[in-house]
This record gives C-alpha cells, structure tokens and sequence, in this order.
C-alpha cells in the first residue's frame, strides 16, 4: 500500500489495507474511537472481524463460546450476554457421551496434507517419567504494520514475494484465534486451555535477544496461567 495515504488523514479513515491509525494504514477495526484487532470474542458475546465489518461489532450467536467480564469461561444467552460456565475436565458427563470418550487424551490430529500424529496404539499411555515442554513466542503485537502472512503472500506471487519491513513479525499462516497482538488476557486463556488439553507441562521463552523479551507478555501470560490452574483445581 501506498505508505503516504494516510499522512494527515484522521484515524478511522479508510486506506487500501484497512483504517488509518496514527497516520498508518493496519488492518483492524475502528469501533466507538478504538482500535481492535480480529478476534473471535473479547470478552463479551461481541467480536471484530475485518472481513465483515471494521466499524460495528459482530455478536456471536447464542451458544456461542465467551468470556465474562471478569474473564471466566461462558456462553452466551439469546440477550447476547456471556453467563459463566463451571465445569470439571475430569466430570465423565463432560467427558464421556453413551458409548464415546471425548476427552482431550483421546483426540487425534491431522494437518491440511493429511499427515496425522501418532495415536495412543503407537506412542502408549501418558508416561509419569516424562516432561513436555514447548516453546512460546511472545512478540506478536502491534508497534508495526500488519499483519504479514507467509502463506498469503507466497500464494499471491511465489517468484517475488512481497515480504513486510525488515525486522516486522510475519505469520506463517492465519492463527486459530485470528491475528492478535500480546499482551492479550482472552488469547491467553484460550492458550491455556489448549496447552492443558495437550498434556504440556512447561512453556519455555526465548529471552536472548535483549532488550526485546517482551516481559510485559510473558509475565502476564504466567498470571492467567496460575489463576486457571488454581480454577481448575477448584473445580475438580
């Protein structure tokens, strides 16, 4: 895009790539003289989607997963209201239906080449002398225009591609949640919910590269962490 479009232009105007910030054309929502990024839910039974609309909210529809305002884990009602939801991960009536065991321990996946992991049959039963661990990239945000796709952008011209400025992050694709920037309490907790599910046992951060840790992420990663372990612990 043409970096010169938005130089004087008030925020929330339209550019090519989506709505002027700072004299900067990004691609988020502009709502009520704010600035979103894409996301599924905010915390209420409400969500930005560029695709659809940057300048009123899309309501998730009854049923719909959400968060409450004190972040708790909720559904939203016909009054597009999000009402917390308590439940045990191990309570078999969440866990099992009639015949089927449905929980996380029994999922399998398979990526978009049909390529599947290696099931239970394979690998064995979850081993107590065992720890997993993944690492977890906390500079995504928003100081730099975005976002940049690696996938989108090889598609769109693989001999040439149009890569971002130097040094801004690229994703390698769309992420589930949509593109977001950290420090973000719903992302997290969603991450959480993930991590657990998948057995991991400890997040590792890359600190190297100083002074760019981004500590105000990572520390705030590890309190929502803690708070939905002890939630989990309380409710078992």
């Amino acid at each position: 895009n043409d970096a010169s479009e938005c130089l004087l232009q008030e925020d929330g105007q339209i550019c090519s790539d989506g709505v002027c910030e700072s004299e900067i054309c990004v691609n988020r929502c502009y709502i009520d003289g704010n600035f979103y990024d894409d996301s599924r839910n905010r915390g209420f039974c409400r969500f930005c989607d560029t695709t659809q609309e940057r300048f009123l909210w899309q309501e998730v529809a009854s049923g719909g997963s959400c968060y409450t305002e004190s972040l708790q884990w909720g559904s939203c009602s016909a009054e597009v209201l999000c009402e917390e939801i308590i439940v045990s991960e191990n309570d078999p009536e969440v866990c099992d239906g009639d015949d089927l065991d449905v929980c996380a321990d029994t999922w399998v996946v398979v990526d978009g080449l049909q390529r599947a992991i290696p099931a239970q049959e394979t690998v064995g039963p979850p081993k107590s002398d065992r720890t997993v661990g993944m690492f977890y990239w906390s500079w995504h945000e928003t100081t730099r225009p975005g976002p940049y796709d690696v996938t989108q952008i090889l598609a769109e011209n693989p001999d040439d591609p149009a890569w971002g400025p130097i040094h801004a992050p690229h994703h390698w694709t769309e992420p589930e949640l949509g593109y977001y920037s950290l420090p973000d309490q719903y992302v997290f907790r969603q991450h959480a919910s993930l991590l657990a599910d998948a057995g991991v046992d400890v997040l590792i951060f890359d600190t190297s590269n100083t002074p760019f840790t981004w500590p105000s992420a990572y520390r705030e990663l590890c309190e929502v962490l803690t708070e939905e372990e002890e939630r989990a612990l309380a409710s078992v």
